[in-house]
């Protein structure tokens, strides 16, 4: 019996370990979450305890079989360690931004849970909640460029046009600015706009000084015309 109760919790030890990692590390949508970290760390050290007691209990006091049993939940341990490092990471950026009153700490929080929406194409939203600290923020154009990606990715072109004309203006450098005429240069074209995506890049051509980014514009203009 107290095999099977040993054999029973390395197993479960290297799956959760095994799983949590492969979350923390392949899937965004939940590697940003304090939640996720929470809730993995409340299965995963019982776990770990649980097995190291077992391990313990099975040994008996023998050295060579402290080795035996006590390698399977050092090997589970490894396992566990990206999901406990990404989750460490986490917890003392946000430590850091709390401590120094960092504003950014909401809006982080805000895009975390946009993009969880995102993730289920909730889209309407997603852009509900970035509309709310676009009302903070009207500036920003990290918010405003999130807004106008998702309207990209459901499908309403028209409105993600809409967003990135306002971009333009909000860009603090040409490089910015040339990145963002690009999009929206991309948009109108897929939207049989061609004509008003020419008039947008000779508009830019015509601020624009950096001699790499205006090479850029001819061949844009070269390839609509």
């Amino acid at each position: 019996m107290n095999m099977d109760w040993y054999l029973a919790s390395v197993t479960w030890l290297w799956l959760v370990a095994s799983v949590a990692s492969w979350l923390a590390i392949r899937h965004d949508s939940v590697r940003e979450k304090m939640e996720f970290y929470i809730v993995g760390f409340v299965i995963l050290f019982p776990s770990l305890g649980f097995a190291f007691f077992q391990a313990f209990s099975r040994a008996g006091g023998n050295a060579f079989g402290m080795l035996a049993f006590l390698t399977p939940c050092a090997m589970g341990a490894l396992f566990g360690a990206p999901f406990l490092a990404e989750g460490f990471a986490l917890a003392l950026d946000k430590g850091i931004r709390f401590l120094r009153g960092d504003s950014s700490l909401p809006a982080v929080m805000t895009f975390d849970q946009a993009e969880a929406l995102e993730a289920q194409h909730r889209w309407e939203e997603a852009i509900a909640l970035y509309r709310e600290r676009l009302e903070e923020s009207p500036d920003s154009r990290e918010i405003r460029m999130r807004i106008a990606e998702v309207y990209v990715r459901s499908g309403e072109i028209d409105r993600a046009i809409t967003e990135y004309g306002a971009l333009v203006s909000l860009a603090q450098n040409e490089d910015q600015k040339s990145s963002t005429v690009f999009r929206l240069v991309d948009l109108l074209v897929d939207s049989d706009q061609a004509d008003r995506a020419l008039r947008v890049l000779e508009t830019f051509r015509q601020e624009c000084q950096q001699v790499k980014i205006q090479a850029q514009i001819e061949r844009r203009i070269g390839r609509l015309k």
